[in-house]
């Protein structure tokens, strides 16, 4: 009569059971259901504990004992940075063509930054060109590694991203020349926003604006520009698209 079936802790013969529904106002009117039954389950051993290791096929990443040198020059003087990988000691040097312009010897732990500055002469500086970059990190553990780069290589707009969280865009670079930054938004084509700033070598551009409503990560591309400072002869040139 509560219209609430409990069903039997042994199933039926057969594993199934009809249920009838009928009318009180019309014992004529029912209806009927059929529902299986199920033994109780036995439960399940619990699980013995086990040696644990790292998963089988799977690789793991080394970290580089040393970074290749991030290279910029401020008016004459050359400088040139890198992260450590390792405990040990490092070495930079700088050479114009075979002639070496200055040298850096270092002890770093694991982690470490360092910068090394090198001061050109006139000559030097006018032929940039020809300047490289060596650095070369002895681990403490018996390890050698040395990466090198040329001044001409090194982006004078470096690792620029464009970032949208919500409205909000953020323009981001970091910037291995003295000279004026320029961040142009596009969104559909059309140009929303602009930044323009005056940046060191060895800095690092940031920017934030508020995009128009209704536009998607997608539909932005940022154009960005480094030109010398009280002049239009541009350093460096990015076009990169947006993304959260």
């Amino acid at each position: 009569q509560q219209g609430l079936y409990v069903a039997p802790a042994v199933p039926p013969p057969g594993g199934s059971v009809v249920i009838r529904a009928t009318s009180v106002d019309n014992p004529s009117v029912f209806a009927e259901a059929g529902i299986g039954i199920d033994p109780v389950p036995e439960p399940l051993p619990a699980p013995s504990p086990t040696e644990t290791g790292p998963p089988t096929g799977t690789t793991t990443t080394t970290k580089a004992l040393i970074s290749k040198p991030v290279v910029y020059r401020r008016g004459r003087n050359l400088y040139a940075r890198v992260d450590s990988g390792a405990d040990g000691k490092v070495a930079i040097i700088g050479k114009h063509g075979r002639r070496t312009v200055g040298r850096c010897n270092t002890n770093l732990l694991n982690g470490q930054r360092f910068t090394c500055r090198m001061r050109l002469t006139k000559k030097q500086a006018r032929t940039a060109h020809a300047i490289s970059v060596t650095a070369i990190m002895r681990a403490d553990d018996g390890r050698k590694k040395g990466t090198r780069t040329r001044l001409t290589t090194a982006s004078k707009l470096a690792g620029p991203t464009a970032r949208v969280r919500g409205r909000k865009i953020t323009v981001t670079s970091r910037v291995s020349q003295d000279g004026t930054v320029k961040a142009e938004i596009f969104a559909r084509g059309k140009r929303v926003a602009v930044c323009t700033r005056f940046q060191r070598a060895g800095t690092r551009f940031r920017c934030t604006r508020t995009l128009p409503k209704g536009v998607t990560p997608k539909q932005v591309r940022v154009k960005m520009t480094l030109s010398k400072r009280g002049s239009s002869k541009v350093l460096g040139r990015k076009v990169l698209a947006a993304r959260r």
